[in-house]
């Protein structure tokens, strides 16, 4: 059976030696939240305490946000993000040390989650 299995793999090494082309697989296209192809389902993170945080809880907060906001940019259909009463420590933290996120597809609002 092993023998079998590294006789395959020589083969398929000589074939791409060969110049056999090899795929090169798409690059993942993300939807955009508010698309057609979006959930109507919306998410709202209210990070308005984070005057009642330590420094530590508001980069595991920040850390955390940037998972979500990436599960959810791969998802089949994703939902719509909202971060409510954005400003203060987190909205510092987001600024100062995450490349890129004034391009991410969120709604940010300074306002309470229940105006959202």
């Amino acid at each position: 059976m092993a023998k079998a299995k590294r006789k395959l793999k020589s083969q398929k090494q000589r074939e791409l030696s060969d110049g056999a082309s090899r795929e090169v697989p798409k690059p993942k296209v993300f939807k955009r939240m508010d698309s057609g192809a979006a959930s109507a389902v919306k998410i709202v993170i209210d990070v308005g305490y984070d005057d009642l945080m330590s420094d530590r809880d508001i980069v595991m907060l920040c850390k955390q946000i940037q998972r979500c906001y990436s599960e959810n940019r791969r998802m089949e259909k994703p939902v719509q993000f909202y971060l409510s009463s954005f400003e203060g420590k987190c909205k510092k933290r987001f600024e100062d040390h995450i490349e890129g996120f004034s391009k991410w597809d969120v709604s940010l609002a300074s306002d309470a989650y229940v105006l959202i």
